[in-house]
């Protein structure tokens, strides 16, 4: 009994862990997806950083995807 409480706890301390990583990822992809993030190398155009970081279209749309199914799980509606 008492081993049982104790791996649910490990459990849900680990969801809990993995809950705020989540959202750690959805904040930063949410930052760096901002139009106005841009690098301006001396001699080169500018260039804007979400797709430099993320060239892969499908990369990219899977990372929104994720993104998205994160805010749906808190409650969260954002415009993007």
């Amino acid at each position: 009994m008492e081993d049982d409480i104790q791996r649910r706890e490990r459990s849900d301390k680990e969801d809990s862990e993995w809950a705020e990583k989540h959202e750690r990822l959805a904040s930063q992809l949410l930052k760096l997806r901002s139009p106005g993030l841009t690098i301006e190398l001396p001699g080169l155009p500018a260039t804007t950083l979400y797709p430099s970081i993320f060239p892969d279209g499908k990369l990219r749309e899977a990372l929104e995807t994720l993104r998205c199914q994160i805010e749906c799980q808190q409650n969260r509606v954002l415009a993007t």
